[in-house]
């Protein structure tokens, strides 16, 4: 039986607006534009700023610092593939044990270059867990806290495997067994101060021992596709860093609960898509109106459901345009700040600290149609989104706090060197 087919155009536009990209509204909780967008990539940066504002005007700088600062309701989390998120409060438990447990691998690859076991992490781990709920530390408050003789050093053995000593391997424990957070302090998000919490003393569901991983895919699948979707189980497998397996495994569990996932094709895609059944049946419904137009930032949560751009995101064979480069190299998981429109990408856009304003570029090469980009409401979304850096950020905008240097290539005239 031959699969129902959705225009490439409906399903991108249709994305677009799923994520609220036509900023959607001022009274909406912050948790849950979060909900709707997925979870944010980039603590460290302003991206996580740009990403919540251009998704809804109540994404005010302080509004944002409140909630991952203050009120704890979005919290930074190591999730799937170990990359760091803002979830929101109630789905961090979820976001941790959806990454599963590593820490024995870890060891493995370790004792190839210096030995360490598995005991010893685990004593570490009591004396760190023992520490944090007498309040939270810096890495340097633990260094000085903890018994002396507990934190071996790796020596230059070490470091040329990629970790200084034992104390590094313990907190990535922690954090796997949902005994620790790395939670943001300070005055803003993007200053990059932090500090480890008891993870039980933030959040109640860490009180409990940490479900396994295959026990919550069932879960993350619906939150993927509630955010991402409809995608490929293929998508969800990279997502995840699961297998194709276990994703269709997870799938049954999840229909028990939701009615079985919709599959369809998309026109000019490869593959075939699931969508949760009500996302589909509005998709079906969906009617494009007038053009939805969003600067979105570095890494933002959009392109995030995706291991690679392509047709879904742009018609232009050169996708190395959107991706910024080190040492030359195009970087896969680096999309530069975007132009979108309808839920293609168009063009790129940089912030000038010096004169205070944006400047966008179109794309180029085969396929790309600079004339059929709506300009006057694009030029309108670089001045919103130019007085929300200048009033709000102070016109400070921190790109990519740990890769951006020199051998690193963002903005749009090095870029345009490549292309």
């Amino acid at each position: 039986m031959s699969l129902p087919t959705i225009p490439l155009e409906t399903f991108c536009a249709w994305r677009a607006t799923r994520a609220r990209l036509d900023r959607w509204g001022d009274d909406v909780a912050l948790v849950d534009v979060l909900r709707a967008s997925g979870w944010l990539l980039a603590p460290g940066s302003s991206a996580p700023y740009l990403s919540l504002r251009g998704r809804s005007a109540a994404g005010t700088r302080a509004a944002v610092d409140q909630a991952v600062l203050k009120d704890r309701s979005i919290v930074r989390v190591t999730g799937v593939r170990g990359e760091a998120f803002y979830v929101p409060a109630d789905e961090a438990v979820l976001a941790v044990a959806a990454k599963g447990r590593r820490i024995d691998a870890r060891i493995r690859q370790i004792n190839k270059v210096v030995p360490i076991s598995r005991g010893e992490i685990e004593t570490l781990g009591m004396a760190i867990a023992e520490f944090l709920d007498e309040g939270p530390a810096t890495v340097k408050q633990l260094e000085e806290g903890l018994p002396g003789g507990m934190l071996r050093s790796f020596g230059t053995d070490g470091r040329r495997a990629g970790v200084s000593g034992v104390l590094p391997v313990a907190m990535d424990y922690m954090e796997e067994e949902g005994k620790a957070l790395l939670l943001d302090e300070g005055d803003r998000i993007d200053a990059d101060e932090c500090r480890y919490y008891a993870a039980h003393r933030v959040v109640e569901g860490f009180a409990d021992p940490l479900p396994d991983q295959l026990d919550v895919l069932p879960e993350a699948l619906r939150v993927y596709l509630r955010s991402f979707g409809p995608a490929r189980f293929e998508d969800f497998v990279w997502w995840a860093g699961t297998t194709l397996n276990r994703s269709k495994t997870a799938a049954k569990t999840l229909a028990s609960d939701t009615g079985e996932l919709v599959s369809f094709e998309v026109e000019s895609l490869e593959g075939t898509f699931v969508a949760l059944p009500d996302d589909f049946d509005a998709l079906q419904a969906f009617e494009r109106g007038e053009p939805v137009v969003a600067l979105l930032p570095n890494r933002d949560a959009f392109y995030l459901g995706r291991k690679f751009l392509n047709r879904e995101f742009i018609d232009v064979e050169n996708h190395e345009q959107f991706l910024a480069r080190f040492r030359g190299k195009a970087m896969a998981a680096r999309v530069l700040p975007s132009v979108v429109v309808d839920g293609r990408l168009v063009g790129i856009w940089e912030w000038n600290p010096d004169d205070g304003a944006i400047r966008w570029t179109p794309i180029e090469g085969e396929g790309a149609d600079p004339t059929a980009i709506p300009r006057d409401r694009v030029d309108a979304a670089v001045a919103d989104l130019a007085a929300y850096m200048r009033d709000e950020l102070g016109g400070t905008f921190v790109l990519d706090l740990r890769d951006h240097g020199q051998h690193w290539a963002y903005g749009i005239d090095e870029i345009r060197s490549f292309w």
